[in-house]
């Protein structure tokens, strides 16, 4: 149900940044969510983190919706975040962004597609995330 995708200029920081996407992914998402039916309406909500130097912080930037895709039922969402700014968060500030990021992308494809009347219970995906994200945010 939901997927990521690091897109980086350089491998050392998509390394850092991916070794948080597998543990939240693998761990998380897969085992509380994955295995979950929400509707027919979506299959994928693709998450894109872009990484580099040339956007502001995360916090200002609001994530960019791409369009639903009726043939495949998938979504994608791109979320920018600075290099450095990601490098000078503590580990668990990464791990909040992260939740934070992936609660956001799901209220954002929500708010896109309401008016589509697609058979997607995002009331269910939300009250799972999160707490996938308190178990997550708890971890060592």
């Amino acid at each position: 149900m939901i997927g990521y995708f690091i897109e980086t200029w350089g491998p050392e920081i998509g390394n850092i940044f991916d070794k948080y996407i597998d543990e939240y992914k693998n761990i998380y998402i897969k085992k509380y969510i994955r295995n979950k039916h929400y509707g027919k309406g979506l299959e994928l909500l693709l998450i894109r983190y872009r990484i580099s130097g040339k956007f502001r912080k995360y916090e200002e930037i609001k994530p960019e919706v791409l369009n639903y895709s009726k043939k495949n039922n998938d979504i994608g969402v791109v979320v920018r975040v600075k290099a450095e700014d990601f490098l000078a968060l503590s580990d668990q500030q990464k791990k909040q962004l992260l939740a934070d990021t992936t609660k956001q992308a799901v209220l954002d494809v929500r708010k896109k597609l309401e008016k589509k009347k697609l058979d997607i219970n995002f009331d269910q995906l939300l009250k799972d995330l999160e707490e996938v994200n308190a178990k997550y945010l708890c971890s060592k």
